[in-house]
Formats: C-alpha cells, structure tokens, sequence
C-alpha cells in the first residue's frame, strides 16, 4: 500500500507541475512520424486524457490490408455512385492505416498548417502529411526560416496560450472539400466517439459557411469549434 501512494503522490506531482513555457524559445524543428515521438499507450478511455504520460499515442483501428477480393466486392464496380475506373477497382487490394488519436502537452500549434510542434522541436508528421506537399522544409510555418539546410522557429516571447484543445483541421481541408470531408470530419467524429471532446474543445482556424455546416450537420448540437 505504501509503494502504491508513493506512486500516485508522484503522479500528481507531475499532473500539478507547470510546463516550462515555449515562448522566447528557439527551436530547431524536425519532422517526426507520431508512432516513433510518442508513449504508445493500449487503448483511449477517458482517463486516457488525465494519464501521467507526459505525451502518448493509442490506437482507434489497427492498420490492416485489405484483399483483392474483399475490395473488389466492397467496390461491387462503383465508386461515389459512378462507375469504376479501371485503375480504381480494387485490383491488388488496399492498405488501410491505423486510426490514432495523440495527445501532446506545453505544445506549440499553427492553425494555417494544422502543424503540432512538441517541446523538443519534433512536428508530429500527421499534422503535416498534407502541408509538407507545399513546403517540404516547413518554411511556409509562421516564425521559421531555414539556413543551411537547418529548420529553425524562433518562438515568439508572448503567445495566445489555451489550456486544452483538440486539433482536428489538416492543411488541405482549409480549402479542399474532399480533404474536408475525408480527413478532418473523421477526426472529429474519432475525438467525439472516444468521449474526447467532453473536456478537449475542438479549435481550428477560421471555418468559411460550408466548413461550418459540414460540422453542424454531423455534431448537431455539440461542441462548437473555436
């Protein structure tokens, strides 16, 4: 009983202590793939968010790959309601990746790139799959430059802090409907269905009417983005 308290006197302690503050920093960046920068963790529960895991990962799915056979009858020939294209139907199967949710403490986020941006500098590659297209050395991301090969933030002494948030927006969704429905509604709906949002209010940039409605339609009356 005694090693037990210990344990959760110590957990607290880390729970309670102050993340020291990002702002005025410089950070050298570097993308990373989430699975390799984070604390793997079995599954998402609630308490999955009070963890004393500093940063953690957990899986919704597994990645899988699906037959050819499986696709070709999930396909049944057409796709959206039209016919299948020759090099859409299904020959040799598909990979499906595993769907994650992250969760990052005293982290920086640039809202324009959806980019996560840990303590150390490591961008989490799934929120920059999509920008890295437009700027592969990350130099579009706000207050970086590059030299010598080198991708350097220089973070601004005041910044808007916000004590919880869910990030749910990639680049391409900002002006890409099919990015929009396919990439960033899912997320919403994986943050909704493991009861993440009961605490984590989803933010993203600015949303134009279709983007509002769009989540309108599949929250209903839930949470409301920032």
């Amino acid at each position: 009983m005694r090693r037990l308290s210990n344990r959760l006197t110590s957990a607290m302690r880390r729970l309670r202590a102050k993340p020291t503050p990002l702002s005025g920093q410089t950070l050298a960046l570097r993308v990373e793939h989430d699975l390799r920068a984070l604390t793997h963790v079995e599954s998402i529960t609630y308490s999955f968010a009070h963890t004393d895991v500093q940063d953690a990962i957990a899986a919704i799915t597994p990645g899988e790959r699906f037959s050819e056979d499986v696709m070709r009858a999930r396909l049944a020939g057409r796709t959206a309601g039209e016919d299948c294209p020759e090099w859409h139907d299904g020959s040799g199967g598909a990979p499906a990746n595993a769907v994650t949710v992250s969760r990052i403490r005293n982290a920086l986020h640039t809202p324009e790139f959806g980019a996560v941006i840990d303590r150390r500098g490591l961008v989490m590659k799934a929120s920059v799959g999509e920008a890295l297209y437009l700027s592969p050395d990350l130099a579009a991301l706000p207050h970086v430059t590059v030299a010598d090969g080198e991708t350097v933030m220089r973070v601004p002494d005041r910044l808007p802090r916000l004590e919880t948030g869910a990030v749910f927006m990639a680049w391409g969704g900002r002006f890409n409907y099919g990015h929009f429905l396919l990439d960033c509604l899912p997320s919403l709906a994986v943050l909704e269905l493991t009861g993440l949002l009961e605490e984590l209010r989803p933010i993203a940039p600015p949303l134009n009417d279709w983007q509002r409605e769009g989540v309108r339609l599949m929250m209903g009356s839930g949470p409301k983005s920032r």
